[in-house]
């Protein structure tokens, strides 16, 4: 499903979202050379208006993925919402006419382009984490995979267990050692304090 959805009829969608911009081009070049680019004018107006109706559109696959229907619409869907999502980039940069300054509109410019760049890290995680999955499996069952993931576990759980049992017993050691000196100081501590009563005494 992971390499179908780029290459869907095609990559029938790429091809709408490169005439996409190709027209957003035209209408931006149909701007007099007098007045600079801009969102003022009717043509970044036009562009203003796409840019928010493809923001419309992209945010309703998440309406989608929650509705029963044909898993073919549901790709269909998603490799649109790739291709017109990455478009909506210079939809929008058209619209501004490159106009970009220290204010809420460059703000929101500026958040737009990290949620599309977390939507191009969401699609190759979910082109290429299915096929590392299928290399690891190499044709074996889930089953197969569960009895070879509960013998790792014991073999693992088993070596720990191993490897903490020389800690234990060096650390009953340590603790018989503080225990029996402990007892010696208490038991030689009149002499002890004696013996520093008579050198205070004598200093």
């Amino acid at each position: 499903m992971s390499a179908t959805i780029l290459n869907l009829r095609r990559a029938e969608y790429l091809w709408k979202a490169l005439a996409l911009l190709a027209i957003s081009g035209v209408v931006y070049l149909s701007q007099r050379p007098t007045d600079p680019p801009s969102g003022s004018t009717w043509q970044g107006y036009v562009l203003g208006s796409i840019g928010a109706a493809l923001i419309v559109w992209l945010s309703l696959l998440g309406v989608r993925k929650r509705q029963y229907g044909a898993a073919g619409q549901l790709r269909e869907w998603v490799s649109a919402h790739i291709y017109f999502g990455l478009a909506l980039i210079g939809v929008v940069l058209l619209h501004s006419g490159g106009q970009l300054g220290w204010n809420v509109h460059t703000l929101s410019f500026v958040l737009m382009v990290v949620v599309v760049l977390s939507g191009i890290v969401g699609t190759a995680l979910f082109v290429l984490v299915p096929e590392r999955l299928s290399r690891v499996r190499q044709g074996r069952s889930s089953a197969a995979l569960y009895v070879e993931c509960n013998s790792l576990m014991s073999s693992a759980c088993s070596s720990h267990a191993a490897a903490r049992q020389p800690l234990n017993l060096r650390s009953a050691a340590a603790s018989r050692e503080q225990s029996s000196a402990a007892v010696c100081s208490t038991r030689f501590w009149p002499v002890t304090d004696r013996h520093s009563l008579v050198a205070r005494t004598q200093a």
